[in-house]
């Protein structure tokens, strides 16, 4: 996608031989649902929720025509907690009142099932400030869950999606002044006409 470079924070720290950036994501893709449970900081009567094949979860196509920002993540994940954490919070100041961008988090556990509860997530809200949904969603065997349905490469993991539900950005990393760049790029640009509910 077009986009992906300017979100790349430290794409230099990846040898070049890598290739998880092709075996992890689903940037281009249609954003399935968050399958999540737990939710926390939802506001009253969001008609985003949904309840698909049994599982809880957000209809991301409910919020159509917002580009929205999803950060993944585990309570006891350092790299979460002082890295990425600060630069959601930091982002979520920035777009303060904006109705054109959702931030979303969910704590997506597939290790530490003991440790990364969904306890955690009210104090994790508070510790950053943040009032915006928190979600927990747990890797397990034929059940949907968020890592699974997005194919997530571990915490902390970042998601950007467009207007018309499209994954923009999938990753590890982002960097705060060039996200601004490219959150407002997607923000005033228009919505596809062609973007259907049958996705």
């Amino acid at each position: 996608m077009k986009h992906l470079p300017l979100f790349l924070a430290a794409m230099a720290l990846i040898p070049a031989s890598a290739t998880f950036a092709q075996q992890k994501g689903i940037e281009g893709e249609v954003a399935p649902p968050l399958h999540a449970d737990n939710w926390i900081n939802l506001p009253e009567g969001e008609a985003g929720l949904i309840v698909e094949e049994g599982a809880p979860g957000i209809d991301l196509k409910k919020y159509r025509g917002k580009v929205i920002v999803l950060k993944f993540f585990q309570s006891w994940c350092e790299a979460c907690q002082k890295r990425s954490f600060p630069k959601l919070q930091k982002l979520v100041e920035h777009y303060e009142g904006n109705d054109k961008v959702q931030f979303i988090a969910v704590q997506t556990v597939f290790e530490g099932l003991a440790d990364n509860t969904a306890a955690k997530l009210q104090p994790t809200a508070d510790k950053f400030g943040l009032k915006i949904p928190f979600g927990h969603s747990v890797k397990l065997p034929n059940i949907p869950n968020v890592n699974m349905d997005y194919k997530t490469g571990g915490t902390p993991w970042w998601i950007v999606i467009n207007k018309d539900g499209i994954v923009e950005f999938n990753g590890h990393y982002i960097d705060f002044d060039k996200a601004i760049i490219n959150l407002d790029e997607l923000i005033a640009a228009s919505a596809s006409t062609t973007a259907t509910d049958s996705e």
